[in-house]
């Protein structure tokens, strides 16, 4: 980096190219675990979870967006790739809230005895939410934090 490049610049370079990077790493890193199924991420998901394959690609292209518009020093874009980003790992977590959500209705049914059904039941009682949820929010959180610097005051360095 440029040493005449004032401090903010510099900062705002490094908060994006490590949200970036944050936010690919955050595609491969558990998101929910369920039993029986094992752990499940953006680009690690079973063939029918489609909102996995939507969002891994989202959030791939956030960080693209991300490590490219702080490098070019077009830190503008940052805000649409933080914002995307977080708005993703919010549907995921939605996503996977009402399917739970849904499953567990049916069970609930007295006139549906489906030993399949009861047994996906038991394990999204007991599913979790794991850290990658929290690493991606992070990533975010890095990438809005160099887009927000925007607004810091520049000091200009004296020869």
């Amino acid at each position: 980096m440029n040493q005449r490049m004032p401090l903010v610049y510099r900062l705002r370079m490094a908060l994006g190219l490590l949200g970036g990077g944050t936010l690919a790493l955050g595609t491969y890193v558990p998101l929910v675990h369920i039993p029986i199924v094992g752990t499940i991420s953006y680009l690690h998901h079973p063939g029918d979870f489609t909102s996995c394959a939507i969002g891994s690609v989202v959030i791939l292209i956030a960080a693209m967006v991300s490590v490219v518009g702080a490098a070019l020093r077009r830190f503008r874009v940052l805000w649409l790739a933080g914002a995307a980003a977080i708005v993703q790992i919010i549907v995921t977590v939605e996503t996977i809230r009402h399917t739970t959500a849904e499953v567990l209705a049916k069970t609930n049914q007295p006139e549906l005895v489906d030993p399949g059904l009861m047994w996906a039941a038991a394990a999204l009682q007991r599913a979790h939410i794991e850290w990658g949820v929290g690493l991606i929010a992070a990533g975010s959180a890095l990438v809005l934090s160099a887009a927000a610097l925007e607004f810091a005051p520049v000091r200009q360095q004296r020869d």
